[in-house]
C-alpha cells in the first residue's frame, strides 16, 4: 500500500507527534505501543509519577494513535478496524464499524471524535455511538486534527488532505503528491503538515505553502 512501506517508521512519527501534542495540551494521560499496550502518562492517575507503567489492553492488534479528553475518558486505534476505549479504571475493545485499519484520532470535544485511515476510511463518535461516514476518496488517511467540529483535517496518501465543514467531507489540492503523515496547528489560519521526504506546509488562512521540502512529488 502506497504511503505504507515504511510503517515503523510511521508510526514513530505519529506516536512522537501524539507525545508533543499531550505534552503541550495535556489532553490525553494515556500512550499506545506497537504491541497492544496502553502506557500512562506520568500524571495519569494510574501511574506513579515518577514511573512509566504498561496497562494491558488484551489487544493485540498494532495500535497507531490514542486521544483523549479532559473527562478522563480516551480511546486508542489500530490495525484492522481496532478502536479502545478507556473508562478510567480499563481498557475494553469496542465496534468501530469498520475492519480497515484506523491510524489516527483526533476530536473537538467528548461528544465530538473522528477517527481515519485505510482506504479513506472515517469514523465518527457523537457522544453515544460510532458512526461510518463518506469521506469521497480511497486514499489513506494517516492523520487527523482540526480545531473545532465544523474545522477538521484530515490528510494521507499521495498529498490528501480532506476537510470537514460539519456537514461534508471535501478535497483541497495540496500541491504534492508526496504522501502526509500529520496535521496540527494553533488556530485556523495557522495550521500545518508533514509528510514524507521532510516535506513541512503552512496554511496561512489563504494558502498552503512549503516551509521545507519541495511540493513537487512522485
Amino acid at each position: 500500500m502506497k504511503g505504507m512501506n515504511g510503517r515503523l517508521r510511521v508510526l514513530a512519527i505519529v506516536l512522537a507527534f501524539s507525545l508533543l501534542l499531550i505534552m503541550s495540551t495535556g489532553a490525553a494521560s494515556v500512550l499506545a505501543d506497537s504491541q497492544g499496550g496502553i502506557s500512562p502518562t506520568p500524571n495519569s492517575p494510574a501511574a506513579d509519577t515518577n514511573v512509566w507503567q504498561v496497562l494491558k489492553t488484551r489487544s493485540t492488534s498494532l495500535l497507531w494513535d490514542v486521544w483523549g479528553s479532559s473527562g478522563g475518558e480516551a480511546f486508542a486505534v489500530g490495525d484492522y478496524g481496532t478502536l479502545l476505549d478507556f473508562n478510567g479504571n480499563g481498557w475494553s475493545t469496542i465496534p468501530s464499524g469498520t475492519a480497515n485499519g484506523i491510524y489516527s484520532i483526533w476530536g473537538s470535544a467528548a461528544n465530538d471524535i473522528f477517527g481515519v485511515g485505510y482506504l479513506g476510511t472515517i469514523i465518527h463518535f457523537n457522544g453515544s455511538k460510532w458512526s461510518t461516514m463518506s469521506s469521497g476518496t480511497t486514499d489513506c488517511f494517516l492523520g487527523v486534527w482540526g480545531t473545532a467540529s465544523n474545522n477538521v483535517y484530515a490528510v494521507g496518501d499521495g498529498g490528501t488532505i480532506m476537510h470537514y465543514d460539519g456537514k461534508t467531507w471535501s478535497e483541497i489540492p495540496s500541491g504534492t503528491k508526496y504522501s502526509l503523515y500529520g496535521v496540527w496547528g494553533l488556530s485556523p489560519d495557522d495550521v500545518y503538515i508533514y509528510g514524507s521526504c521532510s516535506l513541512l506546509i503552512h496554511w496561512d488562512g489563504s494558502a498552503w505553502k512549503s516551509l521545507i521540502g519541495d511540493l513537487e512529488g512522485a
